[in-house]
């Protein structure tokens, strides 16, 4: 066994790091570990992220109502995250974006409907770390639901957006850790994408899977969760100025590594400490 090599022991189970955390460190180890440590400064505020947390929490709170919970109706649950998360600026009022969230919320609503037979068994509850959004069993079978938000997406794009989700890792982690925490099977993940515009919709890509599927991922994500524990980490230089892999933008470490070359002794003119960051 050569020097460096990696040796993968069928005793030592890796960490699971979450679905997050692979992608990012599948887009460039280096940015994975940067961005644990430091977060840039001047970051422009987005709405995008504040929606999509609006619409999942009253969507949420729509199904806890199904299984009989005392909650908040899903309109005001969503109007609270939504203004919490709210920054206030000139381009984007309040009143708007609610306006989106109640669209997002109702076209959910309206699209969504769950097998008359079917169970509630979980309403975006921690299983080992993930948050599926529902989870709902029928006849012993599972099926994990996750809701996608799209502020604006053109019809045209709609039909590759679903196919990305065939065979999405977070989709089938969540399908395994679910599989593996209830004991039951998960026949289906079932991702919901709700476009807000230009041309409001909903559409599902529900997706079959296996035992069988499952386990072929997990054998390659034992390798993945094993390199990153491993602490080795390296640029992937064709991902730096890739705007696809970073919402449309460079990489937020750009500066970080290619004009302080990596020196974080530097970074603090830049880039904020993590754990500093909300004070």
């Amino acid at each position: 066994m050569t020097s460096g090599s990696l040796i993968l022991c069928e005793s030592h189970e890796p960490e699971h790091y979450r679905p997050t955390e692979v992608r990012q460190w599948l887009v460039c180890p280096t940015l994975w570990r940067f961005e644990k440590r430091w977060t840039p400064r001047a970051l422009p505020w987005s709405p995008a992220m504040v929606i999509g947390s609006a619409i999942h929490a009253g969507v949420a709170a729509h199904f806890r109502a199904v299984r009989g919970e005392p909650v908040l109706g899903p309109v005001p649950t969503a109007a609270m995250v939504l203004e919490h998360g709210y920054v206030e600026q000139d381009t984007w009022t309040l009143e708007s974006l609610n306006r989106l969230v109640d669209k997002g919320i109702t076209l959910v609503l309206k699209e969504v409907h769950l097998h008359p037979d079917a169970k509630i068994i979980a309403v975006e509850q921690t299983i080992a770390g993930r948050h599926p959004d529902l989870v709902t069993s029928l006849h012993d079978a599972l099926e994990v639901w996750d809701w996608k938000t799209s502020v604006s997406l053109e019809a045209r794009w709609v039909p590759d957006r679903l196919d990305e989700y065939m065979h999405s890792w977070q989709l089938l982690d969540y399908a395994y850790h679910c599989q593996e925490y209830y004991q039951r099977p998960v026949t289906q993940v079932s991702p919901v994408l709700v476009i807000l515009g230009p041309r409001p919709m909903v559409k599902m890509q529900p997706i079959r899977v296996s035992n069988e599927r499952l386990q072929q991922w997990k054998r390659s994500a034992d390798v993945v969760w094993t390199l990153m524990a491993s602490g080795q980490t390296w640029m992937n230089l064709q991902a730096c100025s890739n705007k696809g892999l970073h919402y449309g933008k460079k990489c937020p470490m750009f500066q970080g590594c290619h004009a302080l070359l990596g020196n974080e002794t530097l970074f603090p003119g830049i880039y904020a400490p993590v754990e500093a960051k909300d004070g």
